[in-house]
C-alpha cells in the first residue's frame, strides 16, 4: 500500500489571510465616496512609513507615494519596494520586533489600499454593465417598433406626448432601426407608386421643400451659438457637416433639390438624409441633438404623407365607410356637383379618391358630371361677365394650384401654415 500520508504532508497549504482580508473588504457595501475617503487615509498612512527610496537615472530620489505603484504587479516585482528584506534593513526608526510589526501593518495598509482601488473599479464596471444591459434591452425593443403603424393608430398628437417621456437617444435608435429595415421605402414604392405615381412626386416635393427650409433654419440658429475667436472655424465645420448630411438631396448646399434621378432614387435620397441626421455624431451635444431631432421629424413627415396618400385613403373609404354603411354605390346626381367641385378644386383630391368617397370603383361617371356642370358654370360666368363688362372669374383645379402656394399640402392634412410649421420650427435646445 502506497504511503499516502507522506504525499499529503508534502503539499504546502496556501496562506489565506491576505485574500480573506481583501474578499471581506470587497463584499462590504459602501459608497464610492466612502471608498475614496478610506483609500486616501490608507495612502496617507503608507506615506508615513518612509519606504526606502530609490535613486533614479537622473540622480533624484524616487519615492513610492503614488497609487499606480501599488496597483501594478510589474512595478512591485521589478522595483521590489515591498520586499521584506529590503524593508527590514531600510532606514527605519524602530528596530527588532517593533520593526517587524511595523512592516506587517504596512502590508495590511497596502492590501486595504489596493483592494479599495479594485473595489472602485469593480463598482464602476458594475454600473456600466447595468447601462450596457439597459442599452441591449433598448436595442431589442427598438428593432421591433414600427413607426408607420404606431403613428397611424395613435396619431401625431399622442405620439408627441409619448416622445416627451422618452430619452432622445432612445428615440433616435427607434427611428434608425425603422429606416434600416426599409419598411417605409418599400411601402412608398410598392403601395403609393403602384396606386398613384403623382402622389409619390408630391411626397418628394413636399419633403424636400420642408427639408430645405428646416436645414437653413437650423443652420442659422446654430450659427448664432458660434462665439469668440473660433467662430469662423466652427461655422465652417457646421457648413461641412450639413453638406455631408443633405448631399443626397441638395447638391453642394444648394436650396434646389436634385432632379436627375428616377423616382425610386429620389425617395431613397430623402430617407438617406433622414438616416444621416439620425447617425450624426458631433462633439457639441447641442448640434448633435438638434440634427437628430430634425431627422426624426423628417421620418415623421414621410410617414404622415404616406398615411395621407391615395393608397391609404382608398383603404380607409373601402374598409371603414363601406363597413359602416354597408350599402351599394349610390347614383351620382347634379346635387353632388358642389361637393365634387370642392374636393377636386379646393382640396386637390384625385378622381380615384373622390370615387371612393361615393363607394364607387370607377370615377368615369363622376368626372363626366363634373365636366358637364363645369362647362355650364363656365358659360354662365362668361355671359354675366359680358353683361357686367368685367373679366370672367374662372375657377378650377389648375387655377387654384397656381394661386395657392401650399395647394398640394392641403390634401395631405396640412391645410394652413400652422400644420406645416410643426415640421419647420422646433425650438433650439440650449
Amino acid at each position: 500500500m502506497p504511503n499516502i500520508q507522506s504525499k499529503i504532508a508534502a503539499v504546502e497549504m496556501e496562506e489565506t489571510r491576505t485574500i480573506n482580508t481583501a474578499i471581506e473588504l470587497l463584499t462590504t457595501k459602501m459608497t464610492v465616496e466612502e471608498q475614496q475617503r478610506q483609500q486616501n487615509d490608507c495612502m496617507n498612512l503608507i506615506n508615513e512609513y518612509n519606504i526606502p527610496t530609490e535613486v533614479t537615472s537622473y540622480g533624484s530620489l524616487y519615492r513610492y507615494s503614488q497609487l499606480c505603484q501599488f496597483t501594478s504587479a510589474k512595478l512591485i516585482y521589478n522595483k521590489e519596494f515591498l520586499n521584506y528584506d529590503r524593508l527590514a534593513h531600510g532606514n527605519w526608526i524602530a528596530h527588532g520586533n517593533e520593526n517587524i510589526e511595523r512592516i506587517d501593518t504596512l502590508y495590511d495598509d497596502v492590501v486595504r489600499c489596493v483592494t479599495l482601488e479594485t473595489k472602485q473599479i469593480l463598482t464602476y464596471i458594475e454600473k456600466q454593465r447595468e447601462k450596457c444591459q439597459i442599452k441591449k434591452n433598448s436595442i431589442v425593443r427598438s428593432k421591433t417598433f414600427d413607426l408607420t403603424n404606431i403613428n397611424e393608430k395613435l396619431g401625431s398628437d399622442i405620439m408627441l406626448k409619448i416622445k416627451s417621456y422618452i430619452p432622445n437617444q432612445t428615440m433616435v435608435e427607434v427611428y434608425s432601426y425603422h429606416l434600416q429595415k426599409r419598411v417605409l421605402y418599400d411601402k412608398l414604392i410598392e403601395d403609393v407608386l403602384s396606386y398613384n405615381r403623382i402622389n409619390l412626386k408630391e411626397i418628394y416635393d413636399i419633403t424636400t421643400d420642408i427639408m430645405g427650409k428646416r436645414r437653413e433654419q437650423l443652420l442659422l440658429a446654430l450659427f448664432r451659438r458660434c462665439v469668440g475667436e473660433t467662430r469662423i472655424q466652427e461655422m465652417q465645420v457646421l457648413i461641412q457637416k450639413f453638406k455631408q448630411i443633405f448631399d443626397p438631396v441638395f447638391k453642394n448646399g444648394s436650396t434646389t433639390p436634385r432632379n436627375q434621378y428616377n423616382m425610386r432614387a429620389r425617395i431613397n435620397a430623402i430617407l438617406q438624409v433622414a438616416q444621416n441626421c439620425l447617425c450624426c455624431h458631433h462633439k457639441d451635444e447641442v448640434v448633435k441633438v438638434n440634427i437628430q431631432s430634425a431627422g426624426m421629424d423628417f421620418v415623421d413627415l414621410v410617414n404622415h404623407l404616406y398615411n395621407y396618400s391615395d393608397f391609404k385613403k382608398s383603404h380607409y373609404y373601402i374598409d371603414v365607410i363601406e363597413d359602416n354603411n354597408k350599402k351599394k354605390a349610390r347614383t351620382i346626381t347634379v346635387s353632388d356637383y358642389e361637393k365634387i367641385k370642392y374636393l377636386r378644386e379646393e382640396v386637390g383630391e384625385s378622381w380615384k379618391i373622390i370615387a371612393c368617397q361615393y363607394g364607387r370603383s370607377s370615377y368615369i361617371a363622376i368626372k363626366r358630371l363634373y365636366e358637364k356642370e363645369k362647362e355650364k358654370e363656365f358659360n354662365e360666368e362668361h355671359k354675366k361677365a359680358r353683361e357686367e363688362k368685367r373679366a370672367p372669374y374662372i375657377t378650377g383645379f389648375y387655377e387654384n394650384a397656381k394661386k395657392n402656394k401650399y395647394f398640394h399640402y392641403i390634401k395631405y392634412g396640412m391645410r394652413n401654415q400652422k400644420h406645416i410649421r410643426k415640421f419647420l420650427s422646433r425650438p433650439l435646445i440650449e
